[in-house]
């Protein structure tokens, strides 16, 4: 079943028309049933995108859904509840009427609030792929525990190679897949280093799932003198000017608290925890964190072996309103989330003290398997 929206429109009218003529069953959504027309296969049902609650008997049954709205400044609101009522009806197959134009950065409002419909649809695509998909690489690695070739088959992946140790490493960006401690203590475990099997699948978030097979292990040594001495000698050069930066810093700040000057900084930038203009996450922590109740306010931060930063709070603009509509999505989502979270871990639970194998789904044809 095709539901269309916007279908009294210039362009869904003539979807409508066309889904008609090829006689295909279809839904057309409007707001005043007045203006529904009589056309073969076409059934008009009565809704109201800015109102929620009127929408699940309309999307009920839908398995696509053409999404068009008005251009008007409420668009994004529009398409978004749309966008959660057709999630809520297990819509698989959304067809949105875009711009060419549509980016973050579009000097034309309508290309940005195209560019968030867009973002929303492909981030719901994304994390459906990744329930749907969870499944089968768990349960593959657990079963190919010899080989991790099988998965990699399975989901067209590239087999990597690396080498870690059991802490995380400096010299790799903290989110690292391979910084991640529920990783690093599953590749150590003795099921992974001893019999070599693969590890179990680790969630390392942004809809992520890895696993790791141990081919070589080297328990930890003292290495000679000889061979890490010029890098010994380059990480103790490295924090003692780290330390100068920091002092140096230090005394700049407090300068800068008194002075109240605005001399040696950048240009301004508008922050947000959503757009962090390129600013360092330990920076934007510290901005956010300091108390701008009687800006300017400066704050300092050590950013390691990039130096020493000091930025200035001019003022503390408030947020926008968070749509009701929008926050209940994002609610339920993450309920979703910490329901498939918990049910993945009584299911690991059952399995790491059971004989109980997963060969995957049957239909009710198929006999059960043991």
């Amino acid at each position: 079943m095709i539901l269309v929206t916007g279908s009294t429109g210039l362009i869904g009218s003539e979807v409508v028309r066309l889904l008609s003529q090829a006689g295909a069953s279809a839904r057309a959504l409007v707001r005043n049933p007045n203006k529904a027309q009589k056309l073969p296969g076409i059934t008009w049902v009565v809704g109201d995108l800015a109102r929620p609650e009127t929408l699940a008997t309309a999307f009920e049954g839908a398995k696509s859904v053409f999404l068009l709205t008005h251009y008007f400044e409420d668009m994004v609101e529009l398409q978004h509840n749309a966008i959660v009522a057709a999630r809520a009806a297990g819509v698989t197959h959304v067809v949105k009427v875009s711009a060419f134009a549509a980016s973050d950065h579009s000097k034309a409002p309508i290309g940005r609030w195209h560019y968030q419909i867009e973002k929303e649809l492909k981030s719901q695509q994304a994390a459906k792929a990744f329930s749907d998909g969870s499944d089968a690489f768990t349960s593959t690695v657990y079963e190919q525990a010899k080989s991790l070739q099988p998965v990699a088959d399975k989901f067209k992946l590239t087999l990597q190679t690396a080498t870690v140790t059991n802490k995380p490493s400096a010299s790799l960006p903290p989110d690292s897949p391979l910084n991640n401690p529920k990783f690093l203590a599953a590749v150590f475990a003795n099921d992974a280093v001893k019999d070599h099997n693969n590890t179990q699948a680790i969630d390392v978030g942004n809809n992520t799932l890895i696993s790791a097979r141990v081919t070589d292990f080297k328990p930890a040594a003292t290495p000679p003198l000889a061979s890490i001495k010029d890098a010994v000698r380059a990480r103790y050069v490295a924090e003692q000017a780290a330390e100068l930066a920091r002092k140096d810093g230090a005394a700049k700040l407090a300068d800068l608290q008194k002075s109240k000057s605005t001399a040696g900084f950048g240009a301004e930038m508008k922050l947000s925890r959503t757009d962090a203009q390129s600013v360092p996450p330990a920076a934007l922590s510290a901005i956010f964190k300091a108390d701008a109740s009687k800006p300017p306010v400066y704050t300092g931060v050590d950013l390691g072996e990039a130096g020493y930063a000091i930025y200035r709070v001019n003022a503390v603009l408030p947020g926008a309103p968070i749509d009701p509509a929008r926050l209940a999505g994002a609610q339920q989502q993450l309920s979703q989330m910490s329901g498939q979270t918990d049910m993945q871990a009584y299911i690991d639970a059952l399995r790491a003290r059971s004989k109980v194998k997963f060969y995957g789904a049957v239909d009710g044809k198929s006999g059960s398997t043991d």
